[in-house]
């Protein structure tokens, strides 16, 4: 654990990007949580697993603090457990992965609820390199990130890929992973390949000057995951 001198329990979200940073800190409400990519996946599970323990989400310099109230239920539950829970279902993923036969994770999983706060960890640290802290007492700890190949289970046949016509609505420019352009009405984010030309800053800047659409597939890994291109996909933008 990373020592700091503030007694307060309470998750940190590191922020990537200069464009984040401010010098007072802003409570954030849903809309404003969608501008920073991850973040909502992650707090919505945490949600899940803490119940109302919560507090609001705050925007303090190149970071995302929420305080975690007190337990004041009968079957207290601190945050060192917490922490200790999440390193258990880390091991306990990545043991079932590596059965020739993985089970589903209601089955192989003591506390399948926390498989979504490790799936959105991974998501936010592997594509966009967000790391999250939690801080109890004086010091800080990192929580676990695992692999994207610990999830493994039998094939819900969820739905991985999006054949379709995608109307572009935003853009947001990122030089160090790779641009998103974002299609829909449903705000998808779509993760563009950092080192295609094809998919370059200059051959993209312009595309909400006119009505302009992705064709083809799109793709991820797992719903914690960015979308990005299918091989088929192409870039159309009306004369």
């Amino acid at each position: 654990m990373k020592t700091r001198n503030n007694g307060a329990e309470k998750f940190v979200i590191q922020l990537v990007g200069e464009e984040h940073k401010n010098t007072s800190p802003i409570v954030l409400d849903e809309e404003d949580l969608k501008k920073f990519r991850t973040a909502p996946l992650l707090i919505s599970a945490l949600k899940n697993a803490l119940g109302g323990r919560l507090g609001p989400p705050t925007l303090i310099g190149a970071s995302i603090e929420i305080e975690v109230l007190p337990d004041t239920s009968e079957m207290h539950y601190s945050m060192e457990s917490f922490v200790e829970d999440l390193q258990v279902t880390a091991a306990e993923l990545k043991r079932n992965a590596n059965l020739e036969n993985p089970l589903p994770h209601a089955i192989a999983i003591t506390k399948p609820i926390l498989t979504k706060v490790l799936r959105a960890l991974e998501a936010g640290y592997n594509d966009f390199g967000t790391e999250v802290l939690l801080q109890i007492e004086d010091k800080f700890c990192a929580l676990p990130v695992v692999s994207s190949s610990d999830f493994t289970e039998p094939d819900k046949n969820e739905n991985k890929r999006k054949p379709d016509t995608f109307v572009i609505v935003g853009l947001r420019r990122d030089d160090l992973n790779g641009h998103c352009l974002i299609v829909t009405n449903n705000d998808l984010f779509v993760r563009l390949p950092r080192d295609e030309p094809s998919w370059s800053w200059a051959n993209i800047c312009k595309v909400l000057e006119h009505t302009s659409w992705l064709e083809g597939s799109l793709y991820r890994e797992s719903k914690g995951h960015t979308w990005r291109l299918g091989e088929d996909a192409k870039l159309v933008m009306q004369a």
